[in-house]
């Protein structure tokens, strides 16, 4: 398994048409960059798509990491409850992850369906996945942690960025 693509992007909830509405139209540029964005992650042949944001459950000893069957979120905390997602978990892949975290001594919290419950941790992600809907179309998905102006920087594993 290899990186193919990757990217950081500003994920502000105006991109998000019901949320966003007339307003949208001021970040038109990071509209159309993160449309690009989309496409371009979509025809890299990706076969997992992994999110990491700065609005998950935090720990300050480790990096957390959903090993949760179903991942869902809306846009409630900014009016539009109707705008909702519910993502898939790839979870041989967070297996596979938390293997090579204990082999390099990564410190890592895996958030398992026990674990959720007994600190009463929901299985939500932020509006920033909803964002990335069009990019993973048909991609499965991994949620480590909770997590257009511009896009800050993307690239693919064959074009040497870094």
């Amino acid at each position: 398994m290899s990186i193919v693509f990757w990217g950081v992007t500003p994920h502000p909830p105006l991109l998000i048409p019901e949320v966003g509405g007339a307003a949208r139209g001021r970040i038109e540029e990071t509209v159309r960059s993160m449309e690009a964005w989309a496409k371009a992650c979509r025809e890299s042949g990706a076969q997992r798509l992994i999110l990491i944001s700065p609005h998950a459950p935090a720990n300050i000893g480790a990096l957390p990491i959903f090993a949760l069957p179903t991942l869902r979120g809306s846009m409630a905390r900014f009016g539009h409850p109707e705008v909702a997602m519910e993502w898939s978990v790839d979870l041989k892949l967070v297996s596979e992850i938390r293997r090579a975290c204990l082999e390099e001594d990564f410190p890592l919290l895996v958030i398992d369906p026990p674990l959720a419950k007994r600190y009463q941790v929901e299985g939500d992600i932020d509006h920033g996945a909803r964002l990335l809907a069009d990019a993973r179309n048909g991609i499965a998905a991994v949620a480590v942690a909770r997590k257009r102006q511009f896009v800050a920087r993307a690239g693919s594993a064959a074009d040497g960025a870094d």
